[in-house]
């Protein structure tokens, strides 16, 4: 099985999703190729991939896509005080950066205080852990921290539900409907 997935969607899934699988299907293979959205997009297109785990960026119209969770983003501190800290945020890929994130950024009016920009949410993550800056990620890699992380994401820009995203399994249109859905099943219990 060649699946792709976004970086942070495939150190969360990956252990837990390899594990069923092989007591699924003994011996299978599993290779997972890293990246963001518009490339594995691309990838499953040609055929190089069966499958990928990827947020929505709208730009999924010729694939199949099956939502298997959703999503925010926060600001997350390590600590009361910690609140002055430069912002850390996902770095703009070769596509730009999703929609939704642009949207978060300026409703918090931040995106002249970012001092530490990655294209890895891992990165992000790891550097708010430490308590160096205010990190600006999904709630759920944020859950993932060793430590339980302070939300400071004021309570207007939350219920103004700017950065909502879903996450979604894709695959060819011509890709069997019964693997995807099993797939994106299993994907589920591990969300």
């Amino acid at each position: 099985l060649d699946l792709g997935a976004y970086e942070s969607l495939a150190v969360a899934l990956m252990p837990g999703l390899i594990k069923r699988l092989e007591s699924q299907c003994p011996g299978i293979r599993i290779k997972i190729r890293v990246g963001r959205t518009a490339l594995l997009a691309t990838l499953v297109r040609k055929g190089e991939l069966c499958m990928a785990v990827v947020i929505d960026n709208g730009f999924l119209d010729d694939l199949n896509v099956v939502s298997v969770a959703e999503d925010r983003l926060g600001l997350y501190i390590r600590e009361p005080g910690c609140e002055g800290l430069p912002i850390g945020a996902l770095a703009g890929g070769t596509d730009g950066q999703t929609t939704f994130h642009t949207r978060f950024l300026k409703a918090l009016a931040i995106s002249k205080k970012i001092g530490f920009s990655s294209d890895s949410l891992e990165a992000v993550l790891a550097a708010t852990e430490q308590g160096s800056i205010a990190g600006v990620l999904p709630t759920r890699v944020a859950a993932r921290a060793k430590q339980t992380l302070l939300e400071i994401t004021p309570r207007k820009v939350i219920e103004q539900n700017l950065s909502s995203h879903r996450i979604c399994l894709i695959s060819q249109k011509n890709c069997d409907p019964a693997e995807t859905i099993f797939l994106a099943d299993e994907i589920r219990r591990l969300m």
